[in-house]
């Protein structure tokens, strides 16, 4: 139904924070800023992003897989096994991801190749405040896209541990509260208009 489409919509980061209205029919954490857009091709504007640095860089650092890794991160040395072992299990995926580890104007990002011999991209590692306005916003943006199209779609920019399983119990919660085949009747492609996603 239509408070069912309503009600998924306004689930998520909104209840964390004060919201702004961007344009009619979407509001966006005060904190989401349209961050410029990068040319690739069809998938320009795949992700919403903070636009200034500061603000992601205060949301990693509270975040609590990203900002303990960040504790180790930044004293340059990886935890020793007894460290480890008092480790949550997602903060130890995170920390296998060590040596691709990068940061810029205090962000961190994950540095992956395209598997089609590009250039390096920067993956930012993404607080879990932003996962669901992400998968949200992607989702109103492209439509229904599949598991794995939805996975890299997400991956063109961002990481956090979890990612795959969280993009499949994401779309499988969409698919239990609307049925796909409704999606055409009460978000209609060029009837409403969303806050274009962004990437940094």
């Amino acid at each position: 139904s239509n408070r069912n489409v309503d009600a998924l919509s306004r689930q998520g980061p909104s209840s964390q924070g004060e919201l702004e209205e961007v344009l009619p029919g979407t509001a966006l954490p005060t904190i989401v800023r349209q961050a410029g857009e990068m040319g690739m091709g069809s998938q320009a504007g795949v992700t919403v992003l903070p636009g200034l640095a500061v603000d992601m860089q205060s949301l990693q650092d509270e975040d609590p897989v990203i900002g303990e890794v960040l504790r180790f991160w930044r004293r340059g040395v990886p935890p020793n096994s007894e460290e480890r072992r008092q480790l949550s299990k997602a903060v130890v995926t995170l920390l296998r991801q060590w040596g691709r580890l990068c940061e810029q104007d205090g962000v961190v990002y994950c540095r992956v190749f395209r598997s089609d011999g590009g250039e390096e991209v920067l993956q930012v590692v993404l607080p879990s405040l932003l996962h669901h306005e992400v998968l949200l916003q992607l989702h109103q943006e492209h439509g229904h896209q599949g598991m794995k199209r939805t996975t890299e779609l997400v991956r063109q920019r961002c990481f956090w541990p979890g990612l795959t399983s969280d993009v499949a119990q994401w779309l499988q919660r969409i698919q239990n509260i609307f049925p796909i085949a409704s999606w055409a009747t009460f978000w209609p492609r060029g009837r409403i208009k969303y806050w274009p996603l962004t990437l940094l």
